[in-house]
């Protein structure tokens, strides 16, 4: 599922459509059961700081993945990093071995897909975040995104 905001057109000044912030969107696709959320833009900490709020109001788990730390806590500052997990087929494998539900930031996956074994890595995390519950949320500048991802 590709993350973009939406604009409502007003068809008539009686309409009492009110528009939902992007917070709330994000809220709302993340309790509808999409197992991959793609944010693409050039605002990374505002992307950033919209998922945290979000899965704050919500509840749960974050983890966020950079390929420069690895996979760390997404709540608190300068958490614990997940040994092992800089490479993203390695982070992804870890994260589909999870027993548990959770919320996961991945920042700039996409360059990383075109490696196959990342690739795969990634289509298993999917499907298993899929039967879990758990939401992978990729933010990226990437304006082409793999068919893999568009079909997630």
């Amino acid at each position: 599922m590709v993350y973009r905001p939406i604009h409502f057109v007003l068809s008539s000044p009686s309409d009492k459509i009110v528009p939902m912030t992007d917070q709330q969107h994000l809220e709302q696709l993340l309790g509808s059961g999409h197992p991959c959320i793609s944010m693409q833009t050039f605002e990374e900490q505002d992307a950033l700081q919209l998922v945290t709020a979000a899965i704050v109001e919500t509840g749960g788990e974050l983890l966020k993945w950079s390929v420069t730390r690895g996979l760390h806590d997404g709540l608190v500052a300068g958490g614990a990093t997940v040994a092992n997990t800089d490479h993203p087929a390695a982070a992804l494998f870890f994260l589909s071995g999870l027993a548990r539900t959770v919320n996961v930031v991945m920042l700039d996956l996409i360059p990383h897909l075109k490696d196959d074994r990342t690739m795969r890595s990634f289509r298993e995390c999917v499907a298993s975040f899929a039967d879990k519950g758990s939401h992978l949320i990729l933010i990226d500048d990437a304006s082409d995104l793999p068919p893999a991802v568009k079909s997630v």
